[in-house]
């Protein structure tokens, strides 16, 4: 079979083909094995971290086949969604000690804000800036984030590790070495390490790690033994499906899924495609380790608008086989034109949340059993214009969920109980956000 070999990387535009790329020579890799997902590149740098423009063929589930209502018992302004006695989930919230912890900014600004329970946001001004949406995990000592910030020579943004201990952030320190992305970076905790992935300006993914009290440089390359290095035109997705496995999703130059794993005791596998789905050109899937189920991953992603007009199809793991499901449509309803996000919820269940193309952030709930279903989508907000999707995360005091939403510039925080979302009220002391992240610990 004819040699695989190491991608030439001449760094023009990408041109979004389903040809494989043609490699030059690379020693080790076998004749006829092409590198899975492989990319063409044309010129310019990938779209961003949502890719795509606003088409208002392409919303969702509009504003009048569902509502956006206070949950039951609450109150519109309690960021809790109850009457801070019981949960609409039924558990005590009286003396929740549960963080909720949001990080937003933009090209000149980044901010943390944390919450303790129900009560406020307190936020406080960092030093630097968020150029694409942050990665932020809870972790043993708190919290920490990923960001890309200060565009450096190569067009990225020099990644940056910030922490968050009790209710006080620490200074960002930069990762060093060339540790530099083009799209936002993803986090994933295993066990006492987190582990981040990122793309860097020659579009090639990179792994970092993070142990004890710090990032190392994320020098690692995704890549299996002396084959090509896993590359792409945006961002991969992360999740830690145990304490030893982190798995990364990402669109291939063919215009399809694939997911690659790396072992804590066997370093990069090889990349695995999931179906036979034409992704929406430059749009990143989103990945969330499952519990409570026979599934430990559920992926979604929006389909070219060739294929299917953009709607989000889903892909399972099974946890017993490693192996993926065939893919299939979440709900009739349900498309978008940009990347959507997820979050895990009890007994297995999960919740996406998308930007639709009329700029109104959506969601609909999956729940595993008795077999695969996906609820009817409904907005998270009646009117605004998010500037990304939804970042969404377990609950805490009796939710279900909790959504950051960058609208307008504020950032506005929800909760969803009981199938319905509190209506959205903004931190105070955050202004001109493009992006928001947003994490809970229990």
């Amino acid at each position: 079979m004819p040699r695989s070999v190491a991608p030439v990387m001449v760094l023009l535009a990408f041109v979004a083909v389903s040809v494989p790329f043609v490699f030059a020579g690379c020693a080790g890799a076998e004749n006829g094995e092409t590198h899975g997902p492989v990319f063409v590149f044309d010129g310019s740098t990938s779209g961003s971290s949502d890719g795509g423009a606003v088409n208002d063929g392409n919303g969702n589930a509009p504003p009048n086949e569902a509502s956006v209502t206070d949950a039951p018992g609450s109150d519109a302004n309690e960021r809790n969604g109850d009457d801070g006695s019981s949960s609409d989930a039924g558990a005590s919230t009286a003396n929740c000690t549960s963080p909720t912890v949001v990080l937003a900014g933009s090209g000149s600004t980044l901010v943390g804000a944390v919450s303790i329970g129900a009560g406020a946001f307190t936020t406080q001004s960092l030093t630097g800036s968020a150029v694409y949406g942050p990665a932020l995990v809870a972790s043993s000592n708190g919290f920490e984030a990923l960001v890309a910030m200060n565009v450096d020579a190569g067009g990225g943004g020099a990644l940056y590790g910030v922490g968050l201990s009790g209710t006080t952030w620490g200074s960002p320190a930069a990762l060093g070495g060339s540790a530099s992305a083009i799209d936002a970076p993803a986090i994933a905790a295993l066990g006492t390490t987190l582990q981040g992935v990122y793309l860097d300006p020659g579009h090639l993914y990179f792994h970092a790690q993070f142990s004890g009290t710090s990032w190392d440089t994320g020098a690692d390359p995704v890549q299996v033994g002396t084959a090509p290095q896993s590359f792409g035109p945006v961002r991969a997705a992360a999740a830690a499906a145990s304490s030893t496995e982190l798995v990364i999703t990402y669109e291939g130059n063919d215009g399809h899924i694939y997911a690659q794993s790396w072992l804590t005791t066997g370093g990069w596998q090889t990349a695995v495609k999931i179906g036979d789905d034409t992704l929406a050109t430059n749009t990143a899937p989103a990945i969330v380790a499952l519990s409570g189920g026979t599934s430990d991953l559920l992926v979604v992603y929006a389909l070219a608008s060739t294929q299917a007009t953009n709607y989000l199809n889903y892909a399972l793991r099974t946890a017993s086989t490693k192996t993926w499901s065939t893919p299939a449509a979440t709900n009739g309803t349900a498309y978008t034109l940009y990347a959507p996000s997820l979050a895990p919820m009890s007994g297995g269940r999960a919740i996406v949340g998308w930007r639709g193309g009329n700029n109104l952030p959506y969601s609909m709930e999956f729940t595993p059993s008795p077999s695969p279903a996906w609820s009817v989508p409904v907005p998270m907000a009646a009117s605004g214009n998010i500037t990304s999707a939804p970042s969404l995360a377990t609950g805490t005091c009796g939710n279900e969920a909790v959504a950051a939403l960058a609208t307008e510039g504020a950032v506005t925080i929800s909760t969803y109980a009981s199938g319905a979302w509190v209506t959205p009220t903004p931190i105070t002391g955050i202004s001109g956000a493009s992006f928001a992240a947003i994490a809970t610990s229990p």
